[in-house]
């Protein structure tokens, strides 16, 4: 293959995550997603040409762009930041975004690749301080998902924790899109994995993709079952999010693990993908909306510490420098981790090494960016689906009656209890109607005391009493209901009927000036000023 075809078909990689990002975000931020990422891929590209042409050329380090180094460090670099900045857009505006996207393509993601894969000290941990083989990230996607993953992270903490329940995430009819950026995702790693510079892998690249083949089709067997099991549906967004996790667990190195444990690293993904983003959302209160943290974190560094655990040294002979002939005294021994036939507990000291001084890497050179902007990141409304179905399945409006309202179905006096009234009723009219109008006791110096007020509890009775209202006489002084009556429309005399029945037997000796602002369906109502007339000062009937 050619380095332009190699580079076509590394491009997937950035397509692919940004595909299964954008089927899984509710649908009024996917404008947003899409924003990010073209901004995302070309800040990245941009970066990486300009380091080359400003930085490394004068140095008189020079680019061979007939080997396929540059293809592999173009396709990391651009799949941090697409990933970083499609998981921000989540969260706040574009220009937020900005910052933290042009510091991890030029700085943290150079680093990373220049410290891990190009003869860095990450790599000569196992020739330097005999650390195993030193680190070993070999498809090089285990550390861009936890610097993705870290950033993620430290955008979360600085949101409001989630107030709704969880639910699993929908596709809004862009399943087609998580499928695609499965397959994406899918033919990128194996291609970027094949290519690289990490070594001449020759046949290895073959085992490869059998493991993460392996894994994937675990992984999706699993959600699907899990899927059909909570839903009875096939979730396409839990399917491709079980193939971005397997990839990134498995690159780190799933070639120096036995069969059996990638059959567990399939579950692992699995789990992950569903319970594991399901203990974010819903323990933790976290509004990972993109499943940074279950999808991106966690099978990256479960893939990155597994190398140190289980690696059984049928792999890696001579890598990094390390057990050209012969390794703990063992001829033709690889990659050896702690829990193998010949423990070696370096090799998980240096994956953690790599782990720990990348993550504080990560966060050094973004949290502050990230704390600068944090005013401005956050969560809207529609950022956590769940959160807006939820909201919209349960709203409730408390409404106030008199207790001696009277039912218009029974005609007698029912005491109705507190409860819910649909959104959808008060909204549909300018104002309340007569009978959920507000009631406000006019402040009197008499001893007499109003009859208390209830709110309605029952669905069913409040419906039926906003489809037939209560109105009162018109009549000064009156008290009685007239549930035939015809209701006025002109809201001046609606608003005088109301207060017409709130109006103490005995007025006060002196005017009442009373207004309280109120607001149903984002309309405010003020209530208009009571002024009371000292004429029936006389007639008052004297105190006992």
């Amino acid at each position: 293959m050619s380095i332009w075809a190699t580079l076509v078909t590394a491009e997937l990689l950035p397509l692919g995550m940004w595909l299964v990002i954008y089927s899984s975000v509710h649908q009024t931020l996917r404008n947003r997603v899409l924003l990010s990422g073209i901004t995302a891929f070309a800040l990245s590209t941009l970066a990486f040409v300009g380091r080359v042409v400003f930085f490394q050329a004068p140095l008189g380090t020079v680019v061979d762009f007939n080997t396929s180094s540059w293809v592999f460090e173009l396709a990391l670099i651009q799949m941090v930041a697409v990933g970083a900045g499609v998981v921000m857009a989540c969260y706040g505006p574009i220009w937020t975004q900005l910052p933290v996207v042009l510091m991890l393509c030029g700085l943290t993601a150079p680093l990373t690749v220049q410290w891990l894969w190009k003869d860095g000290w990450l790599n000569a941990l196992g020739r330097n301080l005999n650390l195993g083989h030193g680190a070993i990230d070999l498809g090089g996607l285990s550390m861009m998902g936890m610097l993705i993953g870290i950033v993620a992270l430290g955008v979360l903490l600085f949101l409001p924790r989630r107030a709704a329940q969880h639910r699993a995430p929908i596709a809004d009819g862009h399943s087609l899109w998580a499928v695609l950026g499965a397959l994406a995702l899918a033919l990128g790693a194996g291609t970027i994995f094949s290519q690289s510079s990490v070594g001449e892998l020759g046949e290895i690249a073959q085992a490869y993709q059998l493991r993460f083949g392996l894994a994937s089709l675990v992984a999706s067997v699993f959600v699907l079952a899990y899927g059909m099991f909570v839903a009875g549906k096939v979730n396409w967004i839990w399917q491709a999010r079980a193939v971005l996790a397997s990839i990134l667990i498995c690159s780190a190195g799933a070639v120096t693990l036995p069969i059996w444990l990638v059959i567990g690293l399939g579950i692992a993904c699995g789990l992950l993908v569903t319970v594991g983003d399901y203990l974010v959302n819903q323990v933790l209160c976290l509004p990972d909306e993109a499943a940074a943290l279950a999808g991106i974190l966690g099978p990256s560094l479960l893939g990155i510490l597994l190398v140190g655990l289980f690696a059984y040294g049928n792999y890696g002979v001579g890598l990094n420098g390390v057990g050209q002939d012969s390794y703990m005294r063992v001829p033709n021994l690889g990659v050896v981790g702690l829990w193998s036939s010949s423990a070696d507990p370096g090799q998980l000291s240096a994956q953690l090494i790599a782990v720990v001084v990348l993550s504080g890497l990560a966060l050094l050179t973004t949290m502050p960016l990230i704390w600068l902007v944090r005013m401005r990141l956050v969560v809207p409304i529609f950022a956590a689906s769940s959160d807006l179905e939820t909201a919209l399945e349960t709203p409730v409006v408390p409404v106030i009656l008199p207790t001696n309202a009277m039912s218009p179905l029974s005609g007698s006096e029912t005491k109705l209890e507190p409860g819910p009234m649909p959104v959808a009723e008060i909204a549909a009219s300018d104002v309340l109607p007569d009978a959920l109008m507000p009631q406000w006791p006019v402040q009197s110096p008499l001893t007499e005391v109003l009859p208390p007020l209830a709110t309605v509890t029952k669905t069913d009775v409040t419906e039926s009493y906003i489809k037939h209202p209560v109105i009162t006489s018109s009549e000064p002084g009156s008290t009685g209901v007239n549930v035939g009556a015809e209701r006025p429309t002109n809201i001046l005399e609606r608003l005088r009927q109301a207060n017409q029945r709130n109006r103490p037997e005995h007025p006060p000796a002196r005017a009442a000036r009373v207004a309280y602002p109120t607001r149903v369906a984002g309309k405010r109502l003020i209530r208009p000023i009571v002024e009371e007339k000292n004429s029936t000062e006389g007639n008052r009937p004297t105190d006992k």
